[in-house]
Order: structure tokens, then C-alpha cells, then sequence
């Protein structure tokens, strides 16, 4: 069996930085890494990644250790950006925070689907009230004494009661007032002289360690169009709207961004365009791939002139489920990944969240 080279990254203590049982939390597929000071990582080389049948060039280190806890080859060492962002310089080359300049993650607040009743029990429920209420008034022989307040109480919470129950029975879905859902949705940046960068706002959160969403989010106008390749779009919709969301196809995406008329730039108009892509533009690729769009000439105007400001845009995959999504979206944020190296070679298994 052949050795492979093994090493440690040691961080410094600092000041007011105490090792304790908070700094490292145990969370599923790993571990959390709340506080870098006298944080110990023991590296070792990792198998090559396989791709296709052939063995990849690139090489690769992974944590097996951390503080002398011994990390499972399919555990991970989760890691907020900003712990290290104030111990470590980021030239240093044994520790070094790199951006990922094509992928990202979009997070997205979105209304539920409202769960209801159906009209059908709605109906004859109306039905059965207004039957009772015309039916003829006979003379009775034998009137009905009328209820006490207390046993009017009792029967009002048996009835509520077996409609509850008969509900369950039936399946019957119940009209529910839910918070909005949080959706993280990871997208692609295009390439070609017609790329623009993406605007420079402070990232979202990710979950916390129970998966519950942190934060607000930075835009909330979003506005779906289409295919956009019908011509030019009306001034208000690219004014008041901050997202625009597009269908891939119809045209080409420097089309469909020359149907954009220029606005002055302010915090409400324009500042993202969201194309998403359908199942067959992505045939032959795995699950979750995207390939770059490409922008291949500067962008242009909806009159035909260079574009001072070029668009940003980012592609995202899923089809009509994740056009859904956009249609119910009322808050969007932008989510960047990064990755950690060691002297040039890639940790596998640290996660930067």
C-alpha cells in the first residue's frame, strides 16, 4: 500500500479566543467549525477523482483530523467565510479562500401554494344552510326546549370536533396561513465578451446548523416575462422590477437582453437577469450540470447601440418547476461559494458556507 503525504495546518490562539466544546459542532455529514483559534487540521492526500474512466490530473488534500477527532472519509468540515476572514491572510498559501467565479447560489423567499378547502364542501355546506333555514314551519306537538348556554357550548365543540375528524378521514386539505419558504437554487454565470459581472451587494446567509432560514434578502421585485423575445419590453417593467426572470429558446440570450431598454441606474430598477433553462437544452448532461451560456458580442440596446451598462445574468436549471418558483418568489438574494486550498492543491471535504 502506498503512503501518501500527510501534513497540519495550525492556526494561532488568539487574545480573547478560547478553545472550548462550542468552537467544533457536530451536524449532519460533519462537522461545524464555529471558531478557527488553536484550530489543528490534519491533512492527508486524497484519492484522484475519476472522470469519464480516467484518473483526473489534479490533485486533492483532504481533513482527516480535526483537534485530533477523526473524520469519516465522507464527512465534511463546514465553515461560515467570515471565521477566517480576520485570523488568516488570505495570500497565505497554505490557507487560501478561493472564489468561484462561474457557480453560485441563488436564495429565494417564496409564497406557499395555499392548501384549501374544496368547493365541493364549501358548497353543500351552503346547501345544507339554506335548505334548513327555507324549509316550511310546521306546528310541532312536541316543540324542542331550547339549549342551555352550556349545552349549547358542548355541542358547538362536539361538532367542531367530528368536522375535524371527518376532515381526516376524507383527506380533505384545510386552508393554512405558512410562513414563506426559503429556496436555494445554485446557477451559473454566462462567458463571452457580452458577460457582465455580477453586482457587488453583501452575500445571503446560509441555513443555520437546523436548517432554518437566517436573514432578509436583498431584492424584492421579481418579475417573470417569458421567453422575451416578442421585442422590446415596456420602460416600467426593467424601472420598477429589480429580478427578471426569462425561458431559455425563442432567441438567442443577447436577444433577449437587447429587448431590455437602458434606465438610469437606481436600487430599484434593474439589476439581475435570471434565465432558466428546460430539460431539453441540458440533453446529455447529469443531473444538476449547467453548461455557461455564452454571450458572444457586447451587449446592446434595444436600439442597436453598445449598452454603457451591461446586464448582469445568471442561468439556473429546472424547467417549469423552477419557473414556479420565480412566479411565487417575493425576495432574492445572491449566495457566492468558495473553496479552500492548501499550497495550491484544493480541500476536498471544507465547505465554505
Amino acid at each position: 500500500m502506498t503512503a501518501r503525504p500527510t501534513f497540519d495546518i495550525t492556526f494561532p490562539t488568539l487574545p480573547n479566543g478560547v478553545l472550548s466544546p462550542g468552537s467544533l459542532q457536530r451536524v449532519l455529514n460533519g462537522i461545524l467549525v464555529n471558531s478557527i483559534s488553536g484550530l489543528r487540521l490534519g491533512m492527508i492526500q486524497d484519492v484522484k477523482i475519476e472522470v469519464g474512466g480516467a484518473p483526473s490530473s489534479g490533485e486533492l488534500y483532504r481533513v482527516q483530523a480535526i483537534n485530533n477527532i477523526a473524520m469519516g472519509k465522507d464527512e465534511k468540515i463546514f465553515m461560515a467565510k467570515d471565521t477566517a476572514a480576520n485570523v488568516v491572510n488570505p495570500q497565505d498559501p497554505n490557507f487560501t479562500r478561493i472564489r468561484d467565479m462561474a457557480m453560485l447560489d441563488l436564495v429565494i423567499d417564496v409564497v406557499p401554494e395555499l392548501v384549501s378547502k374544496t368547493d365541493d364542501s364549501t358548497t353543500a355546506s351552503e346547501n345544507n344552510s339554506s335548505s334548513n333555514t327555507s324549509s316550511p314551519d310546521f306546528d310541532d306537538p312536541h316543540p324542542a326546549q331550547e339549549d342551555s348556554p352550556s349545552e349549547s357550548s358542548m355541542k358547538l365543540v362536539f361538532n367542531t370536533l367530528m368536522e375535524h375528524f371527518a376532515a381526516l378521514i376524507n383527506n380533505e386539505p384545510q386552508a393554512t396561513t405558512r410562513g414563506l419558504l426559503r429556496e436555494y437554487l445554485p446557477a451559473i454565470t454566462p462567458t463571452g465578451s457580452g458577460a457582465a459581472p455580477l453586482p457587488d451587494v453583501e452575500d445571503a446567509l446560509g441555513p443555520d446548523t437546523a436548517g432554518l432560514a437566517r436573514g432578509a434578502l436583498l431584492w424584492d421585485t421579481i418579475y417573470v416575462v417569458g421567453n422575451n423575445c416578442g421585442g422590446r419590453l415596456p420602460l416600467s417593467v426593467v424601472r420598477d422590477h429589480q429580478i427578471l426572470v426569462m425561458k431559455r429558446g425563442g432567441c438567442s440570450f443577447g436577444q433577449k437582453l437587447q429587448n431590455l431598454p437602458s434606465v438610469p441606474p437606481s436600487k430599484q430598477s434593474l439589476q439581475l437577469v435570471i434565465v432558466v433553462s428546460y430539460e431539453d437544452s441540458e440533453a446529455g448532461l447529469p443531473s444538476g450540470w449547467l453548461i455557461r451560456p455564452l454571450l458572444e458580442g457586447q451587449q446592446l440596446t434595444s436600439t442597436g447601440l453598445p449598452r454603457h451598462r451591461p446586464i448582469p445574468m445568471v442561468m439556473v436549471g429546472g424547467g417549469d418547476k423552477t419557473y414556479d418558483i420565480f412566479q411565487r418568489a417575493v425576495g432574492l438574494g445572491l449566495k457566492r461559494r468558495y473553496s479552500v486550498e492548501a499550497q495550491g492543491v484544493p480541500i476536498s471535504n471544507l465547505i465554505m458556507i
